[in-house]
């Protein structure tokens, strides 16, 4: 579908230019994105951080199949949103919290 594969590409980019290189700088066509966390985030830190402030994310853990620690990782779907626009918010709280010192950041929570 012509209009799926153009709208994914779009939000591929927006992706791309919200979370810079913290979302790998990609700019291809997905419907997931694979974030690695910073040192100062834990994924559970992360995910409630993210939820508090009303955006889902998946942590690296739940999609691991091998035994051993998990990833420091996290997965948004970029499919997801039926709107660009909360997309972008939504990656824009990514993006902000990406940005800050996690453990400081969960204590004032």
């Amino acid at each position: 579908n012509d209009w799926l594969r153009r709208e994914m590409k779009a939000r591929c980019r927006l992706a791309g230019d919200i979370l810079g290189k913290a979302g790998g700088g990609r700019q291809g066509l997905s419907y997931h994105l694979w974030i690695d966390l910073p040192q100062s985030w834990t994924e559970e830190a992360f995910r409630a951080a993210a939820e508090q402030r009303g955006v889902k994310v998946a942590t690296g853990e739940i999609f691991q199949l091998k035994p051993g620690p998990p990833p420091r990782s996290l997965r948004l779907a970029l499919g997801y949103e039926t709107s660009r626009e909360r997309l972008a918010k939504g990656l824009t709280v990514v993006a902000d919290l990406l940005s800050c010192d996690g453990a400081r950041r969960a204590s004032i929570m």
